[in-house]
């Protein structure tokens, strides 16, 4: 088995490299419209892809009728009931999407023991730079790129957020700032902008003001500024770190973990004297 992952905007170059026998769609989303041009030109991208092909689909996507038609077979997928240690209900989604690949190949290719599937996903944590849950004080801070409005909105109707982090997107890719409409409606007490994939703080003020949000703006600049920011936030029930800029993402997940080690190492010392 060869097991590639494949980008939406490379679907043309891997079908030129590739002979698939099984695809599988996680998401379709808001994101690289300045290839797709549109929606519409991401589905009929997406379309050629899955043509007699067999393809796995979650349950809720958005053009299911259209992807069967093209397709030789469609197999459609729900939320796995395993135990994850990944947050969100889009999630549970992808981890279902994954076993149903590997009950199918176990049926049809080769066998694979329902004990690996279910350890296999049980115990898969998050990839770096993608969402995870941090505790500090009496705050949960979910943190990861969430670089598209598509990415965001899942986080935003799961969970209540008094302040979240955007990274910024590169200065030619507008779609990305919709992430912001997004944000605002999930109307948090405080927004912060940082530099994410460029320092396009200037175009995020910009759609703020055009939205209308009345709550609180703040800059943060680099590091520190983000971290004084989050442990101003940090007796809050929850925040979010995300937008766009997954180095910079990493970067704060790791001061992070650093100061909830050190916290959390600090509390068992004062159990045990």
């Amino acid at each position: 088995v060869l097991l590639v992952e494949v980008c939406d905007m490379t679907v043309g170059f891997c079908s030129y490299c590739f002979d698939f026998d099984l695809i599988a769609l996680t998401n379709m989303g808001n994101d690289h419209m300045n290839v797709h041009g549109s929606m519409e030109g991401y589905k009929e991208s997406l379309k050629g892809f899955f043509k007699d092909k067999t393809i796995f689909i979650n349950e809720n996507q958005e053009y299911m009728e259209e992807f069967k038609e093209v397709a030789q077979s469609t197999i459609e997928c729900h939320e796995t009931e395993y135990d994850l240690n990944l947050f969100g209900k889009f999630n549970k989604l992808n981890a279902g999407l994954s076993e149903a690949i590997a009950n199918y190949i176990d049926k049809n290719i080769f066998e694979i023991d329902e004990s690996i599937i279910k350890n296999s996903l049980e115990n898969f944590k998050p990839v770096k730079g993608r969402l995870e849950v941090l505790k500090l004080n009496d705050c949960e801070i979910y943190i990861g790129k969430s670089d598209n409005s598509d990415a965001i909105k899942p986080i935003l109707e799961e969970v209540d957020f008094s302040a979240i982090f955007v990274g910024t997107p590169r200065h030619n890719e507008n779609h990305r700032f919709d992430i912001l409409d997004e944000v605002v409606n999930a109307n948090p007490e405080a927004i912060i902008l940082f530099p994410g994939l460029e320092d396009t703080l200037d175009q995020a003020k910009y759609r703020l003001n055009s939205l209308d949000y009345k709550g609180r703006v703040e800059i943060a600049n680099n590091l520190d500024e983000i971290i004084a920011f989050v442990a101003e936030f940090s007796h809050e029930k929850a925040i979010l770190i995300g937008g766009n800029g997954q180095e910079n993402i990493i970067k704060i997940q790791d001061r992070l973990k650093q100061i909830c080690d050190s916290l959390n190492s600090r509390k068992k010392k004062l159990m045990f004297e």
